[in-house]
């Protein structure tokens, strides 16, 4: 299971010192529930999740706020529709193999951004670090081969 706990992007925010710590669970679940029901909303999904989150100190596991953001991108009706199934779980199998997968792969903390598969960056790399990756991905799609390709992308 994933925890949360809120870093405000600004650390004068007083809200910083609330460290809220709560299960991501359900929005994991969210996400994925996007991804099969309206795909083309899910980035929209994952921006209001983490909006909530980080500019304004709602942690992940609030079911109001999960309820209005699922029923505002129409993966659901109506809210009752909403609560309804973030009481179910639907969704729960997909996201534990995902945590799963990710353990397998050695992830330990977050941001963890994947490559094809093949690349990986671990922590707030920044723009060069995703340039880093990206060129490495383009590197071996056109030699057919891995090599390693820098501090702070592994293979």
């Amino acid at each position: 299971m994933s925890i949360g706990i809120y870093a405000p992007l600004d650390p004068t925010d007083p809200r910083a010192k609330d460290g809220q710590i709560s299960s991501t669970h359900l929005a994991h679940r969210l996400q994925q529930l996007a991804l099969h029901k309206a795909p083309a909303n899910q980035p929209k999904v994952a921006n209001d999740l983490l909006e909530a989150y980080h500019l304004e100190g709602i942690h992940p596991s609030d079911r109001p706020t999960l309820t209005k953001i699922g029923t505002k991108h129409g993966l659901f009706q109506s809210e009752q529709e909403a609560r309804s199934w973030l009481d179910g779980n639907e969704c729960d199998a997909e996201v534990e193999k995902a945590y799963e997968r990710a353990k397998m792969m050695g992830v330990t903390g977050v941001p963890f951004v994947i490559v094809q598969d093949k690349w990986a960056t671990s922590g707030a790399v920044g723009e060069e670090g995703f340039l880093e990756v990206s060129l490495c991905a383009m590197r071996f799609r056109r030699l057919k081969r891995s090599k390693l390709c820098g501090a702070g992308v592994s293979l």
